[in-house]
């Protein structure tokens, strides 16, 4: 607010909302386990277009030689015998364009989202409806 009115500009908004999310939600699953809802808040303001540009030498040589084959093939990149190449080679290919690491992204995985719909379904099973939208507590509070 600037005034007592609420902006309506876009962009400060977004900022604010980032701001927020890096002092309020840790995008780690720890014990406080606000990793998840970090992310899709992250998600839902589009903070993954904000990510800096990861085809740089100093980001890729953080990857494993694994992960960074499977970075090259994903891109269309032949992968060579020394790692050194392939991360030359990659760098080189995505020269001009922002690279962002598939992991960085704040998007859930389709294993997230169907490990989470298991939790869902498990919570239900043993009676807890803490999660279940449709469970009617006014039954219980009235009884």
């Amino acid at each position: 607010t600037e005034g007592g009115v609420l902006t309506s500009d876009l962009d400060r908004i977004r900022t604010t909302a980032r701001t927020m999310l890096t002092a309020v939600l840790s995008c780690h699953d720890n014990m406080s386990n606000s990793g998840t809802a970090a992310r899709i808040a992250a998600e839902a303001i589009g903070a993954s277009r904000h990510l800096p540009n990861m085809a740089t030498d100093e980001f890729l040589k953080c990857l494993s030689r694994a992960a960074l084959e499977k970075a090259a093939e994903a891109a269309g990149v032949r992968v060579e015998v020394r790692v050194k190449d392939t991360r030359a080679a990659l760098i080189k290919h995505l020269d001009g364009s922002t690279y962002v690491h598939p992991n960085a992204l704040f998007r859930l995985t389709e294993a997230e989202v169907a490990a989470d719909q298991e939790r869902r379904n498990r919570s239900r099973e043993y009676g807890n409806w803490d999660d279940d939208p449709d469970h009617d507590t006014a039954d219980l509070e009235n009884a």
